[in-house]
């Protein structure tokens, strides 16, 4: 589980101006999620839609949206990702990596 990460705030403020409310909404809180599970996520829409405040149809509506503007991913195996998300998750597994003992 990720508890902090950082954010670039204007590769954030630039890839989210063109969203409207419910979908900025949704994709704060999905990629939220991502971290937190430490990867794609189940797509569990009435908890996610309750994690956005939205009604269920709304956040159907709003999650179509993130995935036709390719924001948010669904893979073969239905689970939820984002790419930028995973990036910075590559990053951080990185950094938790004990060091590599020294060759005898």
């Amino acid at each position: 589980m990720v508890a902090f990460y950082q954010r670039s705030i204007s590769a954030w403020m630039d890839g989210t101006e063109g969203l409207d409310d419910g979908e900025y909404r949704a994709y704060d809180v999905i990629c939220n999620l991502i971290y937190l599970n430490d990867g794609p996520i189940v797509m569990h829409e009435s908890g996610i839609a309750g994690r956005c405040n939205q009604h269920p149809l709304r956040f159907r509506r709003n999650f179509q949206k993130l995935v036709e503007r390719g924001k948010i991913v669904v893979g073969a195996d239905g689970k939820i990702s984002n790419a930028r998300v995973e990036a910075e998750l590559k990053k951080i597994r990185s950094r938790r990596a004990p060091p590599k003992a020294p060759d005898p």
